[in-house]
């Protein structure tokens, strides 16, 4: 079992080699430290946060925030994905494993104001799916969106996630408990094949994970 386990987190600590992914329009590229500064908009945007449980507030939080996210990447239990135009962040994809076995995660997703309505969250979003069941092993997605959270919703149904029902309480919004509905997508259901690289980048992976290393020792 630990082997397993192990190979799991090393598959999620070495995902980075298969980014970037281009797309027709925006790009999927890990998410670093230095992204904070592009960031600050789209976190600190009160729309936005009303719908992102404990997303950070303060330009010191984004910086603090990208720079965890890193680490926790190099622990092989996190992946923050940064959805960028011409290597600038408009958005964000993040996934944590559910069980040990990281069969099942959990995942969610934000994007500037500016950039919604022109269909960039089915683009990225599909190219994410793939991304997870072919080099994280995913085999079930869940993502919790508040029942008010229209837009949401009907950008998970379009992506082609099935609704199963409704956690009460499940999330604290500005200062508030509200409900959320439970979307789901299984791998074995999904209709497109993986549009990815299936062979890393040629990288220098010595190192690939300092920062990882340090947050270890601290």
């Amino acid at each position: 079992m630990r082997a397993t386990l192990t190979a799991r987190a090393a598959a999620w600590r070495d995902c980075g080699a298969f980014l970037p992914i281009d797309l027709e329009r925006v790009t999927l590229r890990e998410l670093r430290a230095f992204d904070a500064q592009s960031l600050e908009p789209l976190l600190q945007d009160p729309v936005v946060q009303g719908f992102l449980p404990g997303v950070p507030r303060t330009p010191a939080e984004v910086a603090r925030f990208a720079a965890w996210a890193e680490r926790q990447r190099c622990g092989g239990g996190y992946v923050c994905v940064a959805v960028s135009i011409a290597s600038r962040p408009i958005g964000l994809i993040q996934a944590w494993p559910l069980d040990p076995s990281a069969a099942t995660i959990e995942w969610g997703f934000a994007l500037a104001r500016q950039y919604w309505g022109r269909g960039l969250f089915q683009e990225s979003g599909r190219a994410f799916v793939s991304f997870a069941i072919a080099h994280l092993g995913a085999e079930r997605f869940e993502a919790r969106a508040a029942v008010t959270n229209d837009r949401g919703t009907a950008a998970l149904r379009r992506l082609g996630a099935r609704r199963e029902g409704v956690l009460r309480q499940c999330l604290t919004l500005n200062g508030s408990r509200v409900d959320c509905s439970m979307w789901s997508i299984l791998a074995a259901e999904w209709p497109s094949p993986p549009a990815v690289a299936s062979q890393p980048r040629q990288l220098e992976l010595d190192g690939w994970c300092q920062t990882g290393s340090e947050a270890r020792t601290e």
